[in-house]
This record gives C-alpha cells, structure tokens and sequence, in this order.
C-alpha cells in the first residue's frame, strides 16, 4: 500500500512538474485570452453586498477556473504574483497562468467544490480541494490545501499548496533524482 502510494505520488510530481516546465516555456511564446471572473462590482452606488462575502466568492470562482478550466483573470493578480506547490515555483502571472493551462492535460476533477475560508490575517485566505488527476491508465486522489495572500489592492500575491495538507517540498518523504 505505502509503495503503490509513493509510486503515485512520485507519478504526479513528475507529470505536474513536466507540464509545468513546457507550460513555463510557452507563457513566455503566447498571450491566451483572459476569463473574467467578476460577476458583480461592488463598488457601484447602493450596492449593500457584505464585501467580504464577495471577495471569498470571487476567490472562489478563482480557483473553480484555476483548477477546472485552467484559465486565471490577469486583473485577479498582482504584478508579481507566485504560485508554489511540491513540485514547482511560478512567478508572475503568465507563468502561473501557463501552469494551470497545462495542467489540465492531467483532466483534474474536483470530487467536492472547494471550501473556502479566512485565514489568519484579513488578506489571508485558505482553501481546502479534494481533486483526482488521470496518469494515462491511473488515477490519482489528492487532499490540496490553498494559502493565498492579498495585497491592499485585493489582488493575489501568492497561492502556496500543500498536496495532502503537508508543507512544501522539503518535507516529502522520498527524492526524485
């Protein structure tokens, strides 16, 4: 059981981090187009919407499109955004937006919509997700837990995720050489 599962676990790392390589490469040869993910402004006169309800809805939605569809709103992210998981680091918005495209090519499904909450700080967000990723014939489960940070502007500087709740890569119990 522990060896079909660091199999599986090694098979994700090295599928999320080929991807996630020639997605890199390629955010820097094309300009996809961008997915608003704003349904609502609440700035307009009137409009009596609890603010904080329609921030963790747009994140919400972030993530839904991040995940699901592999597209990101440029205007959700701050110039000089990150994205980390186990097997990689991305900065800045082409770069973390390329990686959820190509991602898709391992058909991510979330089996529960994600749940989202306040984090320790009024600009600190956590997301927890239950997806599966197909591996050719295989397929994977994963616990995934968000960190993401705003700056005063409510825009994204940084999404951390920890696969199966666990801090980042300096605590996986095996290397990939």
């Amino acid at each position: 059981m522990l060896k079909s599962s660091i199999a599986g676990a090694v098979a994700v790392i090295a599928a999320h981090a080929t991807f996630s390589g020639i997605s890199i490469a390629n955010a820097f040869n094309r300009d996809l187009s961008d997915v608003s993910l704003r349904e609502d402004d609440n700035s307009s006169p009137g409009n009596n919407k609890c603010v904080e309800c329609s921030r963790e809805a747009v994140l919400t939605r972030l993530v839904n499109q991040l995940y699901n569809k592999g597209q990101a709103d440029r205007a959700m992210f701050s110039d000089h955004a990150s994205f980390e998981d186990p097997a990689m680091q991305c900065n800045g918005y082409n770069e973390i937006k390329e990686t959820f495209r190509a991602l898709q090519a391992l058909k991510p499904q979330q089996l529960t919509p994600p749940i989202l909450f306040r984090g320790y700080s009024k600009s600190s967000y956590i997301a927890d997700l239950h997806s599966q990723y197909k591996i050719g014939a295989s397929v994977v489960e994963l616990h995934s837990q968000l960190s993401i940070e705003l700056g005063t502007d409510g825009k994204v500087l940084s999404i951390e995720e920890r696969w199966n709740r666990v801090p980042l890569i300096d605590n996986v119990p095996f290397k990939i050489s």
